[in-house]
């Protein structure tokens, strides 16, 4: 990802990126959480536009389906926090589906073969982590932004945003060699994005190992 280029302009400040997570706070736990939180300080802090669009999910292991934090627009520093509304889920369902996923014997995963039945794998998705809010405005307003970054790879906003804006889609996976991985909806989320940023050389080989060498090309060692 290159915001500044031939023709773009010199003043950063006119540049605006984003950056798509579920949950998004200095005081959030979690790897994925804590870099989306530093990264968007660190672009910011380069003279870029940064808007942070996330839910109102308190945390990740809070209730997906519950609005705690206020829907809105507030600032944190020099970085712009949108909050969208979640969607209502079925937990039980989802934790149904999660249980086999994360039961899955690992020596029974095979690349390009999902560990979930096709009923299982849209369970997967629909009741997930989703914001029908937030992704309206990424179909509304995603042209407004140079790039998305969506982090991490496993979660409804990013499986189903990246689809939305694929074109300036980033994704900044957090990948692990997991039976998540697998399913059908994330190996269409690593080839529709625009670019895919890695935090190592092993996360990037084991992408290119289950979704092939045609995402190479489009990949990038940030780490």
């Amino acid at each position: 990802m290159t915001p500044d280029g031939p023709g773009a302009p010199t003043d950063r400040s006119t540049i605006r990126l984003g950056i798509v997570t579920p949950w998004f706070g200095r005081e959030m736990s979690g790897g994925a959480e804590q870099q989306s939180w530093q990264l968007a300080q660190h672009i910011a802090g380069a003279g870029y536009a940064v808007d942070a669009l996330t839910t109102c999910s308190a945390s990740a292991s809070e209730e997906w389906s519950r609005n705690v934090l206020p829907a809105g627009v507030e600032r944190a520093g020099d970085v712009t926090i949108k909050r969208f509304r979640v969607d209502k889920r079925d937990p039980r369902a989802f934790a149904r589906v999660n249980t086999a996923l994360t039961s899955f014997p690992a020596t029974q995963v095979k690349r390009s073969v999902s560990p979930l039945s096709e009923d299982d794998a849209m369970v997967f998705e629909t009741q997930n982590i989703n914001s029908e809010g937030l992704l309206q405005y990424l179909e509304t307003e995603g042209r407004r932004y140079r790039a998305l970054i969506f982090i991490p790879y496993l979660y409804g906003t990013t499986l189903a945003g990246i689809q939305l804006v694929s074109e300036r889609a980033f994704l900044q996976p957090c990948l692990h060699n997991e039976s998540y991985a697998y399913l059908p909806a994330v190996r269409r989320a690593f080839h529709s994005a625009r670019g895919v940023l890695f935090n190592s050389l092993g996360e990037l080989e084991i992408a290119v190992e289950l979704y092939g060498p045609g995402i190479i090309k489009k990949s990038s060692l940030v780490g």
